[in-house]
Formats: structure tokens, C-alpha cells, sequence
């Protein structure tokens, strides 16, 4: 029972984030997802006073601030909640000793330390950056609002149009990624079967260490196929397979239902529903794919990744397209960063230093730098660029 007769450390968990912006408290369990906001003037100052760096999330507290109604119910809040406590300093010889993130400390300088990390950069690791890399190896090198939102082929060339990227500059894509830090490559194309040289190419990439995916359109499948795309036009000819993850893209409700109902039919484990926006189906968006305070409410997050989100865009950070030309992209919606040359080191260097690049485009721009919510949304996705739109959610930032 506390008292406002004694005295107490006052404690913030190392596992709780806490966030401030003008009036307004944010604190997040980032074990379990509780949340408390709070705008009171003096609960706000006891929060800042207590993350510094010189305090580390631990400070006195007199018993008496107790009388203060707001502070009280905050205090019970936050024990109800588990991220922070009381503890008498009776029963402690000396003040408690906590570790916590960087994330955790309200007056550290998250734009000095932004320029100091890329400033730094060690060129010679930097390959270790790179963890996912996807390879158009047939089709065209046109750019259709498609593939620039899903890193993905439809098969809809004319003998025009149709071109393959050589067996040798495959090769020398796949030979480079060799020990690095990549643990997926994506072979995608229009109809991968129609490569001239797809015999070589899925013996050369069995000799690599890595995980390689085979992305196909249609129910036109081969034996090396790992994944296949499957849209609205053709739920109803589809014929499961096991070996094989399905890749489903719905642009309205009625497909993203007939979609759902066709996995739970065919017991289909393995799979993903990609929305596609199709400049049309904007309340679609809203309803599925934007976040709303909800989505963040009780799901856990890793502090490590509150704090990466300050620096890096955790979707596209690690990730790199090269196309038909080997021009390679961190974004399709981009300029090509450059063309491969027989290595990725250079490329990777350049992207890093660009505070505009897609690996380091993160939710510091308005309107989500006036947001509480600021970095426990995730970081921005293809969708932002396709819609227009920076902050894809229905969160009342004000």
C-alpha cells in the first residue's frame, strides 16, 4: 500500500518505451502492447525527469506528489500495466541501478546519432547489409505500377517486348552474394520456363548457399517452381499443390473473401494475400492495409526495433532489385541506384549515403512527426509511394 508519508524510487521497466511530443505522454510495454497516454502537465515532467540520461529511468519521489489525483492514477496505471513501480527507499541502501535502450531516453539526440552512424559507415562490411535480393531474369524492363508495388511478374509480354537477362550476368549476380549476409534470392519473370538458358540457372543456384524462390504467374507450374502468384481471374481453375507457396492479389473485398474461403477449402498453409492498389480501390486500402490504434494496442514490439525504426526503413532495409538491364533498385518508384558492375559494395555505399534512399526513409516527415505513435508504426511500405499518401493510418495525430 503506498503513502504519501514515505518516500520512494520512482521506476520505469527497461522493456517500456516511452515517447513524448509537446503535452502529450506515450508509454508502451513493449512485452505485451499496453499502452497509457497521458497529458498532464506534472505526470509528463515526472516522466521526463526520470528517462535521462543522468537519471536512466530511475528518480526520487517524494510520497507526498501522491496527493496529486493525476499523478496517482498514472502511478496505478503504470503498476497495473507493469511498466514501471514505486519502491521505498527504505528498502533500498542506495539508488536502484537499471539498464535500459537508448530508445528509452527522452533527451537523447536521435538526429545527431543518425548522422554519426552514416558517417561512420565501414565500407568494408557493408555487404553484410544486404539479406534479400530479387532478380528479373525474363519479360521487359517496363515499369507498371504492378511490379513497382510487389516486386512481382505478370506474364503479359508480346514477342516485342520480350527480353532475358543474360546467363552470365546471372551468374555473376548469384557468385557475389556468396558470403554475405543474403538469405533469400527471388528469381521472377514473366514465364521463367521460357528463359533460354532455365536449365543452367536452377543448376547454378543450387550450388548456392541461400534460399532461392522461384516466383511464377498462372497455373502453368514447373518442378523448380517454389512460389505462384494467383489473382482474382483464375481462383476459380485453381488447383493446390503442397510443394508451393501461393501468392494471392486481391484489389477489393470480394476477392479478398473468395481468396480466404479458397485457402481454408484447400487447407493451403503456405501463402500470402498482397493488396494491390489500382488507383481505384482507395476505401479498400483504408479499411485492410491502413493502421489503425488498434493494430498497435497489445501486439508486442522489440525495443530493438523501436529504435532501428529512428534510422532505418525496416521493410526495404537489406533489400535490392536488379532488373532484365541489371540496373539495381532499393524502391522500383525510384531512380535506379546504378548498374551491376560484378559487385554490390558500391551500390550499397551509395544508397546509405543518400538520407533520401529508400533503406533509410523513415516516419521523421509530417504528418507523422507530430505523432505519438511516430515509431511504433511500422516504417513506410511501397504503398505510401503508390497512393501518395505518407502516413497510412487512421490515427488521430493531433
Amino acid at each position: 500500500m503506498l503513502s504519501k508519508e514515505n518516500n520512494y524510487w520512482f521506476t520505469i521497466e527497461p522493456y517500456t518505451y516511452a515517447y513524448t511530443i509537446d503535452s502529450r505522454l506515450l508509454l508502451f510495454n513493449t512485452l505485451d502492447g499496453s499502452i497509457i497516454e497521458e497529458n498532464d502537465e506534472n505526470v509528463i515532467n515526472l516522466v521526463r525527469e526520470t528517462l535521462t540520461m543522468n537519471n536512466l529511468s530511475v528518480s526520487f519521489f517524494e510520497g507526498k506528489k501522491l496527493s496529486d489525483k493525476n499523478i496517482e492514477s498514472f502511478i496505478s496505471k503504470l503498476r497495473d500495466t507493469f511498466m514501471g513501480d514505486l519502491i521505498e527507499v527504505n528498502h533500498s541502501c542506495q539508488k536502484p541501478i537499471q539498464f535500459i535502450s537508448n530508445a528509452n531516453i527522452l533527451d537523447f539526440d536521435f538526429k545527431k546519432e543518425k548522422e554519426r552512424l552514416f558517417s561512420n559507415i565501414n565500407q568494408e562490411n557493408v555487404l553484410y547489409f544486404l539479406d534479400e535480393v530479387t532478380i528479373l531474369i525474363n519479360g521487359n524492363t517496363s515499369l507498371t505500377d504492378f511490379i513497382k508495388q510487389t516486386w512481382l511478374c505478370y506474364n503479359n509480354d508480346t514477342a516485342l517486348s520480350y527480353l532475358e537477362m543474360p546467363l552470365d550476368l546471372i551468374k555473376s549476380i548469384g557468385t557475389s552474394l556468396q558470403n554475405t549476409n543474403v538469405t533469400t534470392i527471388n528469381i521472377i519473370g514473366s514465364d521463367l520456363s521460357r528463359h533460354t538458358n532455365i536449365n543452367e540457372i536452377v543448376s547454378f543456384f543450387k550450388t548456392l548457399p541461400m534460399n532461392v524462390e522461384y516466383i511464377q504467374y498462372g497455373n502453368s507450374i514447373n518442378d523448380y517452381i517454389t512460389t505462384n502468384i494467383i489473382d482474382a481471374s483464375t481462383l476459380n481453375s485453381f488447383i493446390p499443390n503442397t510443394n508451393i507457396t501461393y501468392i494471392f492479389i486481391v484489389e477489393n473485398n470480394e476477392e479478398l473473401e473468395s481468396t480466404l474461403l479458397l485457402i481454408q477449402k484447400n487447407l493451403i498453409e503456405k501463402y500470402k494475400i498482397i493488396p494491390f492498389f489500382n488507383q481505384e480501390n482507395y476505401d479498400f486500402f483504408q479499411n485492410n492495409v491502413f493502421i489503425n490504434k488498434e493494430d498497435l494496442e497489445n501486439e508486442p514490439q522489440k525495443m530493438n526495433d523501436i529504435y532501428a525504426k529512428h534510422f532505418i526503413n525496416l521493410n526495404h532495409f537489406g533489400k535490392l532489385f536488379v532488373s532484365i538491364d541489371g540496373n539495381v533498385y532499393s524502391s522500383l518508384y525510384n531512380k535506379p541506384i546504378g548498374k551491376f558492375n560484378g559487385s554490390f559494395k558500391e551500390l550499397i555505399l551509395k544508397e546509405l549515403s543518400i538520407k533520401e534512399s529508400s533503406w533509410r526513409n523513415t516516419r521523421e516527415f509530417f504528418p507523422c512527426c507530430n505523432c505519438l505513435y511516430q515509431w511504433l508504426c511500422p516504417s513506410p511500405t511501397k504503398y505510401e509511394q503508390a497512393i501518395q499518401k505518407s502516413n497510412l493510418c487512421t490515427i488521430n495525430i493531433g
